[in-house]
């Protein structure tokens, strides 16, 4: 009997089975942070929408008493819009109804918006200004990617509002 014969043949099973074991552990990994990667993926979008919520909630909180829960929810939205850019068109709409809902009443109960011609942005500015949320929401469509996609109704808000805005510059001390 050859025994350097059979010591290699050992030696090349025992490498074979080494090999077929390795490779079943790394499927096993590879499917395990597969699991893990939809398992973060599921929590972050319920982050998200725990977060989106709680936003809406504060934007929802009428009064003068309120201004800053309404701040913080607004300010919550453009945090959520930089986080999560395929959300921007729907948080861009959410803040242009914001706008339409809280604004428009107080400001255009005609239904009638005040834009400026092309040009001169100041000339038909109201003699109100806007509140520090109202101008808050139009500062954070302002801030928006423009590169996204956005829907007709925040369009044509931003436009319609941004006019209304106004503002007012800052003399040299």
């Amino acid at each position: 009997m050859n025994w350097s014969a059979l010591a290699s043949l050992i030696t090349a099973v025992t490498a074979i089975g080494a090999l077929v074991f390795t490779g079943l552990s790394l499927n096993a990994t590879r499917d395990q942070v597969a699991v893990a990667q939809a398992r973060h993926a599921v929590a972050e979008q319920g982050q998200f929408t725990e977060r989106y919520s709680r936003a809406i909630d504060q934007l929802g909180r009428q009064g003068a008493e309120h201004l800053q829960v309404r701040l913080g929810g607004i300010y919550a939205l453009e945090r959520l819009v930089r986080g999560s850019p395929r959300d921007q068109p729907t948080i861009v709409e959410v803040l242009a109804a914001f706008i339409d809902s809280t604004a428009l009443p107080k400001i255009a109960p005609t239904g009638l918006m005040p834009v400026a011609p092309e040009g001169s942005p100041g000339e038909v500015c109201p003699n109100q200004t806007s509140t520090a949320d109202i101008q808050a929401a139009l500062t954070v469509i302002g801030r928006r990617n423009p590169t996204m996609t956005v829907t007709r109704r925040s369009t044509y808000t931003t436009r319609a509002w941004a006019t209304f805005a106004c503002p007012t510059p800052i003399s040299p001390a």
